[in-house]
């Protein structure tokens, strides 16, 4: 198949959706489809690379690096004319999400949204208008899921949720897979290891988050000090990402009496992430705003346990009391949570269940699957343009 593959953000800028549209690209490559990424260009980019369309972006952020990407820049369309495509996988409904929308009506060609974000929860940077918006960004999405032949969710719960709001196209569960190195072989071994490591040193507490206010960090630094006044100051918390939020966090985690335990990690490449998290005791995120939540799948994978708070993304991986903890958003319950989920007892039992519980989440796995579901709207594109075909020269 040729794919074409449309994004608002890809790498250099780190974020789940261009972890999701890599992974995914590369591994349909391996299966011998052909696949051309379009993704906006970066002031970072040093070379050309293969199977990656770069169009026009309008702007750069300092912060982070996020760009406002040119969705209609017109050499797309011009990209699009001199090769062919047998479907289009878009993976923002803006932007160039109205570009696909074009593209898949000029051409007929069948076109697929992956739903990776609820952008009703992010109406909170638009000030006083956000709650005003919420009416209109399911408007918006109920008008765009109308132009698509079928949609991935990354989770059954974002399936069940786009139904409740009004989408009724074919939705298929497909999340983003887990490459092989993120997964490890839990033993009883270093199960043992985990507990004398932990009867010398404090606690390893992690967390992969962007630095924004949807991640709900604040909360997390609250179940942090509770904990910390509760039963002790002998632990860490490894806050691993980038964002706007990071000097108030700073500012808070002072104010907390937390500026001993909490380490700003920064960005780091993945091999390091996935290092620390394996040498880490537990995996706390407090987020309430994921589709699917990819870092709560590689720590899973990593054979280490998760407390999370109960909310989309998190539920449909975290099993409470199998390989982690769901929580309500009380500071109480959840760091009480937290030291019961590294006492002798639970860490073992927790620990034996995360990487079993996300093996058939490997990338290879869910590429196979979107290849098929690829072939079914396909076809089913070709039958109704067929039919409709037969239609207008019979009537």
């Amino acid at each position: 198949m040729r794919i074409a593959m449309m994004t608002n953000n890809y790498k250099p800028f780190i974020g789940g959706v261009s972890i999701s549209v890599e992974r995914l690209a590369e591994n349909l490559r391996r299966q011998g489809h052909q696949v051309t990424v379009f993704a906006p260009e970066y002031k970072e980019q040093t070379e050309k690379e293969e199977g990656v369309f770069r169009y026009r972006s309008f702007y750069q952020r300092k912060k982070d690096g996020a760009v406002i990407p040119n969705g209609f820049a017109p050499e797309i369309a011009e990209e699009f004319k001199k090769n062919s495509y047998d479907i289009i996988h878009v993976h923002h409904p803006m932007l160039i999400g109205n570009m696909a929308v074009y593209l898949s009506g000029h051409f007929q060609i069948p076109l697929i949204l992956t739903y990776h974000t609820r952008y009703e929860e992010y109406l909170h940077y638009l000030g006083g208008l956000g709650p005003k918006c919420k009416p209109a960004v399911f408007a918006y999405l109920r008008y765009f899921a109308a132009h698509c032949d079928g949609i991935i969710a990354p989770t059954p719960g974002i399936a069940a949720y786009l139904e409740e709001n009004g989408v009724h196209n074919r939705i298929k569960v497909l999340p983003t897979g887990l490459a092989d190195e993120s997964f490890v072989k839990v033993s009883e071994d270093s199960i043992q290891d985990a507990q004398l490591r932990r009867n010398h040193e404090p606690l390893r507490f992690i967390t992969v988050s962007r630095l924004a206010k949807e991640k709900n960090i604040p909360f997390l630094f609250r179940c942090l000090a509770d904990f910390k006044e509760k039963y002790g100051s002998d632990f860490r918390l490894e806050l691993i990402g980038e964002g706007p939020l990071r000097e108030p966090l700073r500012k808070l985690a002072i104010e907390l009496g937390l500026e001993e335990q909490i380490q700003f990690c920064g960005k780091l490449p993945n091999q390091e992430v996935l290092e620390k998290l394996r040498a880490s005791d537990l995996f706390l995120f407090a987020s309430k705003t994921e589709t699917q939540g990819i870092v709560v799948l590689e720590a899973l994978a990593s054979g280490l346990p998760v407390a999370a708070l109960d909310a989309t993304g998190t539920r449909d991986f975290i099993k409470h009391g199998i390989n982690g903890f769901l929580s309500e958003e009380n500071v109480s319950v959840f760091s009480s949570l937290i030291r019961l989920a590294v006492t002798e007892e639970w860490i073992k039992h927790l620990k034996s269940h995360t990487v079993v519980s996300v093996e058939k989440y490997k990338e290879t796995r869910i590429a196979e699957e979107t290849a098929e579901f690829y072939k079914t709207i396909i076809e089913e594109k070709r039958k109704n343009l067929c039919y409709n075909l037969y239609r207008t020269a019979h009537f």
